[in-house]
């Protein structure tokens, strides 16, 4: 194992079985090439071949140097996990004659990766040939080549770009799914239930101008013209390429409602603009600032204002900066970002999709990596799972925060362990302490608090995440330690692993109960644009349609190429409380039931909704008008309670 190991350990736990545990370094441990000793020492070369049989070879390497080595053939970047797991089977069968049958892997089983891919024949019928060699290169390699676009950009456009920046999860490496390249040619044969097109968003930032109008509404309708200039500018330089202006339902006309969606090498884009201008006028409007001249247009009323600057410090302000903090774990820790893609998908599979935020789950995983207290730091993708599925299994969210110095990887520390900044965590630390004695008993506060150099609060991302949702997690957290047989000795910190007999025990991790739900609702699969990332999908769905390419119309969806199409996702978005959140683009922002009703939902293929009264809003309220879900009178006159039965 070379390097590759930092630590190695071997216990016999029954007669008849070994137990061996490696520790990782996560900077070597998948490495394709093991160079051996050089041609010219005969003696090395000779017990080089007789450890590796005949998988040594001899190569010439770039440098001109001969010497044996060993390549594992990979293809997929993910397949670089398994590498160890390999050398291990491969040594043990050549010397000592154990067959595949005999040895169970854990961190190194495949159906690890499993569950953050599609199926071969789902990736086949739509995406490029090839697509799932290159990872994530195709989507970054379309971002750079949109970027280097649009900065070259100032003589075609009536005002110069003065920064592009990236705010998506799958640009940063950590979404739950690699996004493989649409092949447009493709799309119109393929079943709805495979016609999710994602798309990362981009955020634009024109140069300061008196030609930006003073006036909220009018500054959105700027931003429609620069959206047109940019769409014939794209489409006339990137070959292939497609975009079109989208506008938000059920926006306001002050709201940051319009974007640009771009296609372009497979991969899609929403292009936003940023105008600094728009939070000083909204903050004016709802500091109740009179106007200068009396000339100057109304102010909207302080019930648009409020929500609209709210989705403008989310999008252009928040979005980014946790971008540009997130983005450098990927490269820091090799394993940061396949880790943080498990928990992704285990909080949705347990249908958490839409109650906590992917910035609150990245952030999970980064107090993992730079906190690892007496461990090592992770050295893989399923060691920083696990260590995460502990965290969230036994902290204690109601007495503490999670404390994240997520901005200090940059600073120079010395090679010393990275740590919170003293003043910041007292003034942290205070606020939380008298915050927590106010927190209201609605089951939609006093949660999850993650706090972070610039957000003290813990509050940013996570202020929806509620007693019962937090609850949830540790209860599902525990169970998840439970079944991979995680123990944990009093006051000793040694972990021991039961070793999983079959893959079924790992896809189980990933399959949630629904019977503690009040209400379940099950969706047509065929309609699940995103199905193919069911944990459990079937795939004779789509494979049946695949068959005959020319038989049975083009779906509901129809044949034109659709981006960011979530019908089911949507559908649940438009139940749960909707927040101004760029996850939730499509979701009415109207609530239909507040927070009465707790929405659960797996957004990564999920058929299944699962409705959860809020325990905590059962007691009777006062009777009052436009109470925005069903209601029946209480034991007193002025008093009504939610009308459980009456919610369709």
């Amino acid at each position: 194992m070379s390097d590759r190991v930092k630590l190695l350990v071997v216990r016999q736990v029954a007669p008849e079985i070994l137990s061996i545990g490696l520790s990782f370094d996560a900077a070597h441990a998948t490495r394709v090439v093991d160079v051996g000793p050089p041609s010219e020492k005969a003696a090395d070369v000779a017990a080089f071949q007789r450890l590796w049989g005949e998988k040594a070879e001899t190569r010439r390497f770039k440098d001109g140097s001969i010497s044996e080595s060993i390549v594992w053939d990979i293809t997929r970047p993910e397949d670089a996990t398994q590498i160890p797991a390999r050398i291990v089977q491969y040594l043990l069968d050549l010397h000592f004659g154990c067959s595949v049958e005999s040895l169970t892997f854990f961190s190194s089983d495949p159906s690890w990766s499993t569950v953050v891919q599609v199926p071969a024949s789902a990736r086949q019928a739509i995406n490029g040939v090839g697509s799932e060699k290159q990872g994530f290169r195709p989507i970054i390699s379309a971002y750079d080549e949109l970027y280097k676009l649009l900065k070259n950009s100032d003589d075609d456009l009536p005002l110069a770009i003065l920064t592009v920046q990236p705010a998506s999860e799958m640009l940063r490496y950590s979404s739950a799914f690699i996004p493989h390249p649409i092949d447009p040619n493709r799309y119109p044969s393929a079943p709805d239930c495979l016609k999710f097109n994602p798309s990362a968003d981009i955020i634009l930032q024109f140069e300061s101008s008196p030609r930006w109008p003073d006036d909220l509404s009018g500054i959105q309708k700027v931003k429609l013209a620069l959206f047109e200039k940019l769409a014939k500018l794209i489409v006339s330089q990137q070959k292939g390429a497609r975009a079109n202006i989208v506008m938000e339902e059920g926006r306001s006309e002050i709201d940051d409602h319009a974007y640009l969606e771009v296609f372009t090498k497979g991969s899609a884009f929403n292009i936003w603009i940023y105008n600094d201008r728009e939070r000083i006028l909204l903050e004016r409007v709802l500091d109740g600032e009179t106007q200068t001249f009396g000339t100057a247009l109304p102010q909207p009323p302080l019930r648009l204002a409020a929500p609209a600057l709210e989705l403008h410090i989310r999008r252009h302000v928040w979005g980014p900066a946790h971008h540009s903090a997130i983005a450098p774990y990927h490269h820091r820790f090799p394993s940061y970002s396949s880790a943080t893609r498990l928990l992704k998908r285990w909080l949705s599979a347990h249908m958490l999709g839409l109650l906590i935020p992917t910035e609150v789950i990245e952030m999970i995983m980064v107090n993992v990596y730079l906190d690892s207290r007496s461990l090592a730091t992770p050295g893989s993708a399923v060691a920083g799972f696990v260590r995460a599925i502990e965290l969230l299994a036994h902290w204690d969210w109601k007495a503490e925060p999670l404390v994240v110095p997520v901005l200090s990887l940059n600073d120079d520390n010395g090679g010393k362990r990275i740590r919170f900044p003293h003043d910041k965590r007292q003034a942290a630390m205070k606020g939380f302490e008298a915050r927590k004695k106010k927190e209201d008993g609605n089951g939609v506060r006093g949660g999850w608090k993650v706090i972070t150099e610039d957000d003290l609060e813990g509050m940013r991302w996570t202020s929806n995440i509620g007693t019962v949702v937090a609850g949830r997690v540790r209860s599902l957290a525990k169970s998840t330690l439970e079944v991979i047989g995680q123990l944990e000795v009093p006051d000793v910190r040694v972990k021991l692993f039961r070793l999983l007999p079959s893959p079924t025990d790992i896809q189980a991790l990933f399959t949630t109960p629904t019977r503690d739900y009040d209400v379940v609702i099950h969706l047509q699969s065929a309609l699940v644009t995103r199905y193919a990332q069911a944990v459990n999908a079937d795939a004779d769905l789509w494979e049946e349609k695949m068959k005959y390419k020319n038989v049975g119309g083009a779906g509901v969806l129809g044949d034109d190429l659709k981006l960011d199409v979530d019908l089911t996702g949507a559908f649940a978005r438009d139940i749960q409380v909707s927040r101004c959140d760029q996850a939730q683009r499509h979701a009415d922002p109207q609530r239909l039931y507040g927070d009465n009703v707790l929405v659960f939902f797996d957004v990564y293929g999920g058929s299944v909704i699962g409705l959860l009264w809020n325990p905590a809003k059962s007691a009777p309220r006062s009777l009052k008008p436009f109470l925005g879900y069903n209601a029946k009178p209480a034991k007193t006159k002025t008093e009504v309670s939610f009308l459980q039965r009456g919610m369709g």
